[in-house]
């Protein structure tokens, strides 16, 4: 049977329990900025349709073989 020298096993005990605190750390910024993302935006301002329009062509990188 395989044995884990002492000083190993402490480093990946204490390895583990750091990258577990990060991950709960992301885990909690990303539910509660999720929750943020629930609320009801408050606009000042009335939204109007848009007047103008633009449009954008976009040749291909290979239009000689295309045409």
């Amino acid at each position: 049977m395989f044995v884990v020298p002492d000083f190993l096993y402490n480093f990946i005990k204490v390895f583990t329990l750091i990258m577990s605190i990060v991950v709960f750390i992301h885990l909690g910024f990303y539910s509660i900025l999720g929750l943020f993302g629930l609320k009801k935006v408050k606009r000042n301002y009335d939204i109007k349709a848009a007047d103008k329009s633009f449009l954008i062509i976009v040749p291909a990188h290979n239009e000689e073989n295309v045409i």
